[in-house]
């Protein structure tokens, strides 16, 4: 199923902020942060929550820190980790733990695929 474009608007302990976007398309999310950090993955509706539940690899670029606090590295380096959320949401906060540290988020969706 083609859910469509989300915002990502997130802020991590340490007081540090970004904004991304992400696109649900036919199971598998692709996304950017500001930072240049790329998410991908694969997503499903949850029937039974009513949420979309996301298995994420955020790839981080050389160079660049993480809202969490971890330190920027010299070479590529990532993770994995799960988020759920409603499907077409207006704003709704999410709590999204990571293995670097908890993330607060705000998603927003934006618009879906034209016909």
């Amino acid at each position: 199923m083609k859910e469509g474009f989300y915002s990502i608007a997130f802020i991590g302990q340490t007081g540090n902020h970004g904004i991304g976007i992400i696109v649900l398309d036919t199971d598998l999310v692709v996304g950017v942060d500001i930072g240049g950090a790329r998410y991908d993955g694969t997503y499903a509706y949850n029937r039974k929550t009513d949420q979309i539940d996301a298995d994420l690899t955020l790839t981080v670029p050389p160079g660049v820190s993480l809202v969490t606090g971890a330190l920027a590295r010299p070479d590529e380096w990532g993770f994995q980790f799960t988020a759920s959320f409603p499907r077409e949401t207006t704003e709704t906060p999410v709590l999204v733990k990571t293995p670097s540290g908890p993330v607060n988020a705000i998603i927003r969706y934006l618009r879906g695929f034209p016909d």
